[in-house]
């Protein structure tokens, strides 16, 4: 029994030794002991730390996504134009009559909901005709002969052409960022197009095949309003030439304007 005693004596003396040199520590406060004088003083401190208070950790982790950025894609599309039945334009095969679009199409995000767009494309007209032939001021300027409407079996007027557009596009539904994905969109914007190759065409009986160029009547440049609503990777496009495709000082008719057709991005 007093061996017990003089153990717990000498365990409670080295707690107490070890509690006055290093004190107690209970979350952020510390007690310490100490002697003044010939009594015992109980000091105690408020524990403050340098370090950092974490944060949630999923807040740490999520950073901050960039709306604007640049994304580029190639397209290609075609387009049929829309007959004009007026005394301004000339008769067309509507189904015969088509232009195709291959191009380069750089777009900036600018917010989640708006991007602008740059476009560079080559583009191959053919106008598939009616009644080209009949016109007098277009026989006289171009073909320098009559042909005979029973003997002919072709009429097509065609060119080449390399355009740049600016467009303006609006999402509707937009797709997740960062992706080349772009959700249900509405472009708007306008196209100018320069014709490196421009030529009539015609076949007939009495004359076989003939190609017809000329630099005065049909002119090297146009400008087009565009519209597309698109889906993705795919959009219908409505392209409204508000240019004329002839020299009107010559050959007062002209091309109808309007086309309708699909893209795929």
């Amino acid at each position: 029994m007093k061996k017990i005693i003089f153990i717990l004596y000498f365990a409670f003396l080295a707690t107490g030794t070890m509690i006055a040199q290093s004190g107690l520590r209970i979350g952020n406060m510390e007690m310490n002991f100490g002697k003044q004088g010939n009594d015992t003083v109980v000091r105690f401190f408020q524990i403050t730390t340098n370090e950092p208070i974490k944060e949630n950790a999923n807040n740490n982790d999520k950073k901050k996504v960039k709306n604007h950025y640049f994304r580029s894609n190639c397209y290609i599309g075609v387009s049929f134009m829309v007959p004009e039945h007026s005394d301004d334009y000339y008769r067309i095969w509507g189904g015969n009559t088509y232009h195709l679009d291959i191009g380069l199409q750089e777009r900036y995000r600018v917010t989640r909901h708006f991007s602008l767009l740059g476009t560079l494309q080559y583009s191959f007209y053919n106008y598939r005709m009616k009644d080209l032939t009949e016109s007098p001021a277009f026989a006289n300027e171009v073909i320098g002969h009559t042909i005979e409407a029973n003997s002919l079996s072709k009429q097509v007027y065609r060119s080449n052409n390399i355009g740049a557009g600016l467009y303006t596009r609006f999402y509707l539904a937009p797709a997740k960022q960062h992706t080349n994905t772009s959700g249900l969109y509405i472009d708007c914007g306008v196209q100018g197009d320069f014709s490196y190759s421009r030529f009539f065409k015609t076949k007939s009986n009495s004359h076989g095949k003939e190609k017809y160029r000329d630099g005065y009547a049909f002119n090297p440049f146009n400008a087009s309003a565009c519209v597309r609503l698109g889906w993705n990777k795919i959009a219908i496009v409505a392209h409204y030439r508000f240019t004329d495709v002839f020299n009107k000082d010559v050959i007062p008719m002209d091309l109808p304007p309007l086309s309708i057709g699909i893209q795929f991005h």
